[in-house]
């Protein structure tokens, strides 16, 4: 696979400074590169299914291997060992956004930050949300030091939300007092001197750290997770280079078996035929009682109305050097900017710094790896020259792109099907690393409430969360619709983003004027703030 073409100008980033794998993705690299140990590299071969060999008819099939899909099967083994379960991935385990994101273990960004949390569900429902958020942080921890998987886990490094003006300090300070009341550790509020000592940018005017976060190397996490937790389970089948062809179809219209579970009167589920297609072998179909669609940004058919693909990118430098590193700050806190798009800067085990975010795409036909976006790759070079100067010309060593499933509520969103016995779990908008990895136990609990081994009219612990089998949803437009509101809504956020970080700019130069002609002193110029505007991030053609 070719490197994406840049265009000149673009620092260090030319096609011959990229390390492109099969994804391109820079987690993925490490794992090539490292000597082969627990971790699965993407080349270890898992074929795909063959109806010559393989079964046709499970109990359960599971669609995506990505975070939600693993723990989907995974506790459904653990609580059913009796099922057998079918286990597909359209590429292989980690091609999406599972090991394409930062590696945050975030527990912060449900319903984009906790502030805004308090203020949709209020307090007794907040709670609930913010207390799932923080036992899904706490469940990727423990399984990976129970399983001994090697992930480059950052445990107690906590996660900075850092503000540029007085306006962005505010809502830091009230994004604490909400973690606060919603039962959350209230972290630290950092004053401007703390803030640049410990991110190491003069931009800062303060900010906050979620002491709850973490970082992981994304694609050894998954990976480690498949073999560790999913495939020790003699009950899992699992398939790559496998994928849904259609929306699952009842089998039959015979009405269902009525049957007793546990003391409450229920029916057997109706077999599903499942259609699936490899390159081998073309489209065929397998059947099963139940079907998990955790697809999440890959979803299509009527799954495509809860979500509308988002385009993210990222750029990793390559390794710093000891001074290099020192302008980094003395924390270790990776961190979020509080802008309208978060921009996304953490360090990586290996002493690199990864830059994320700023901006979303969206592509009108649904493309889901473009892989070249060369004007949002000199963006984000861009926002790492404003936010560290000296960093300005530092070499760039990977540079991809993943797609997260977002909607307008920041929420997501989780239930049954418009079959019986047919389940989904999608729109994490960009913070699923923790979440998706608990999203097993809803869906579990979902399925063994249809079934009659729980109670059906009595909500759990995971099903009366808020967003699962909600009631009202805010669904996506179809085309040109979509594109009209992505292109109106994105804009406005680009636009209000960029006029602050040119507001900001300004008066750092007014400042900088001012301490000049007072001391004498010749302060150099911070490069041009970025500005993601519809000019120069709608010039890369992908329909």
């Amino acid at each position: 696979m070719q490197p994406p073409e840049f265009p000149k100008g673009v620092g260090q980033l030319h096609r011959d400074d990229i390390n492109w794998t099969d994804t391109g993705v820079f987690w993925a690299d490490v794992c090539q590169t490292e000597e082969e140990g627990e971790v699965l590299s993407p080349r270890d071969h898992v074929p795909a299914f063959n109806p010559d060999k393989d079964s046709s008819s499970y109990d359960v099939v599971v669609v995506g291997a990505g975070y939600s899909g693993l723990s989907t099967a995974r506790e459904l083994a653990k609580a059913c060992p009796s099922l057998s379960i079918c286990l597909l991935e359209a590429d292989y385990c980690g091609y999406g956004a599972s090991a394409r994101n930062s590696g945050f273990l975030n527990a912060s960004c449900v319903y984009h930050d906790p502030h805004q949390l308090l203020k949709t569900l209020g307090v007794e429902k907040g709670k609930k949300v913010a207390e799932f958020a923080r036992s899904s942080v706490q469940n990727v921890k423990d399984m990976i030091e129970e399983n001994k998987i090697e992930c480059d886990l950052d445990k107690d490094c906590g996660i900075a939300y850092p503000a540029i003006d007085d306006a962005q300090m505010k809502h830091a300070k009230e994004m604490a007092k909400a973690a606060e009341m919603l039962g959350s550790p209230s972290g630290e509020i950092w004053d401007e001197a703390t803030a640049v000592e410990k991110l190491g940018s003069t931009l800062f005017k303060g900010a906050w750290l979620d002491p709850t976060g973490s970082h992981v190397n994304p694609f050894k996490l998954v990976r480690g997770l498949l073999k560790k937790t999913v495939l020790c389970h003699d009950n899992v089948n699992y398939f790559e280079h496998t994928r849904l062809a259609g929306y699952p179809r009842r089998a039959q219209k015979n009405k269902s078996t009525p049957v007793e579970g546990n003391g409450h009167s229920t029916s057997k589920p109706r077999r599903l035929l499942v259609p699936i297609e490899t390159k081998e072998r073309g489209q065929m179909e397998i059947n099963a009682d139940a079907v998990f669609l955790c697809t999440n940004a890959y979803s299509e058919g009527p799954l495509s109305k809860y979500y509308c693909p988002l385009h993210v990118y990222t750029i990793v430098t390559e390794p710093l050097s000891e001074k290099q590193l020192e302008l980094l700050g003395k924390g270790k806190a990776g961190w979020y900017s509080l802008h309208h798009i978060l921009f996304a800067f953490r360090r990586t085990a290996d002493n690199r710094l990864l830059v994320s975010s700023g901006d979303v795409r969206y592509y009108r036909k649904d493309k889901r790896h473009v892989r070249n976006s060369p004007h949002t790759y000199q963006f984000l070079r861009d926002a790492l020259a404003w936010f560290y100067p000296e960093l300005a010309n530092v070499a760039i060593s990977n540079a991809w792109e993943g797609v997260v499933a977002g909607n307008f509520d920041d929420q997501p969103t989780v239930g049954r099907g418009s079959h019986p016995y047919t389940y989904h779990a999608l729109g994490y908008a960009g913070h699923g690393v923790a979440l998706a990895n608990s999203i097993g136990k809803v869906l579990k609990d979902l399925y063994l409430q249809d079934t009659g081994e729980l109670p059906k009219d009595e909500a759990t612990k995971y099903t009366s969360l808020p967003f699962v089998c909600k009631k009202f949803y805010i669904l996506m437009p179809g085309e040109p619709f979509r594109k009209l509101i992505d292109i109106a809504y994105v804009n406005i956020l680009r636009w209000l983003d960029g006029f602050n970080n040119k507001r900001v700019a300004r008066a750092e130069r007014l400042e900088q004027a001012a301490l000049s002609e007072k001391e004498g002193l010749l302060i150099p110029p911070r490069p041009k703030a970025p500005w993601a505007t519809l000019a120069n991030c709608c010039n890369d053609k992908a329909d």
